[in-house]
């Protein structure tokens, strides 16, 4: 089974949408044809952002999330490959980018075009390939 890592960008999408993409992902989880994967650093931002964002109904969705999509919740602590992602990332991802690498995911997705989607980072990632949660739900159908 493919094993996705997320990041906080699309569970807090899924939480203020339930007919984007990042929703649909979420769905796949519930239905066990995906492996997701989490961090606590993760479940600890997109939390924060939707308390700061949302409203009760995102709240409400977010909690229904966590309760229903089987996230996989790891706990990856790499001191020296956090530093390293320092120098390919910005400071405040590279915990993300670690914990996706350190989980072994076949993918990680995020929407933060501006820090994930690098030359750089794609090439750190190596075997972890950065999508999109839509261009992974169109690579996912044309595969499946």
């Amino acid at each position: 089974m493919v094993k996705v890592f997320l990041d906080s960008s699309v569970l807090v999408a899924a939480a203020f949408s339930r007919t984007g993409a990042s929703s649909y992902l979420l769905n796949l989880g519930k239905k066990r044809k995906v492996d997701l994967v989490v961090s606590r650093f993760v479940l600890d931002e997109a939390h924060n952002n939707i308390l700061k964002k949302g409203g009760e109904k995102e709240k409400d969705s977010f909690n229904y999330l966590l309760k229903n999509a089987n996230l996989k919740i790891i706990s990856a602590d790499n001191f020296f490959l956090k530093n390293l992602c320092k120098k390919i990332i910005h400071p405040k991802d590279a915990e993300v980018l670690a914990d996706a690498i350190l989980s072994k995911s076949d993918y990680l997705l995020s929407l933060d075009k501006k820090h994930f989607f690098t030359k750089d980072v794609k090439e750190f990632a190596d075997k972890t390939e950065i999508l999109l949660p839509g261009e992974f739900v169109h690579k996912w159908e044309k595969e499946s």
